[in-house]
């Protein structure tokens, strides 16, 4: 429970998931066994702090849905549970990211995510959900920007800070 992960295996909660007035079931935080294919820190994170972060993080988020940390993502909103381990075709972020789900395609008020980031986002779901981050607890930004930096070099680090420095300096 020190990397704030719990657990051996995927499994749901007691709930009533998709029933009006419900609390959804949640998942619980899954450590990565190194066996997956898809990283939620390299692969997955990324995409939530670029795409979905500005509507579902920590400031009444829509559908009380926060994608902020993997623990928020897997305790669900609103409506039903985000994310089923094991299931990425009926997980309803994987609905909601296709245009499938009810309501609105995601991310609301821009482009469609393209074909291969949604395969992704379903593949590791369907591999289990798992959280190969430091803590679950930790914001998607954070959990990327680690992961970067881990799988970097000295020279991609550089030309990133320098970026970063230009961007910091434009906005001053």
């Amino acid at each position: 429970e020190g990397l704030g992960v719990r657990g051996s295996t995927a499994a749901l909660l007691p709930g009533s998931a998709g029933k009006a007035g419900a609390t959804p079931a949640a998942a619980t935080v899954q450590a990565a066994t190194g066996k997956e294919t898809i990283s939620f820190a390299k692969d997955i994170a990324p995409v939530l702090a670029q795409n979905c972060i500005g509507c579902h993080g920590t400031n009444n988020p829509r559908g009380n849905l926060s994608l902020f940390t993997m623990a928020r993502l897997l305790k669900g909103g609103d409506n039903e549970t985000p994310v089923l381990p094991g299931k990425g075709a009926d997980s309803l972020i994987v609905k909601k990211l296709r245009g499938t789900a009810d309501g609105a395609r995601m991310p609301m008020g821009r482009g469609p995510l393209d074909d291969a980031t949604i395969a992704k986002v379903q593949k590791w779901i369907d591999e289990g959900a798992t959280f190969d981050g430091p803590d679950s607890n930790q914001p998607v930004e954070e959990v990327a920007a680690i992961a970067k930096a881990q799988g970097a070099t000295h020279e991609q680090l550089s030309t990133d800070r320098i970026a970063l420095a230009e961007e910091n300096w434009r906005l001053g």
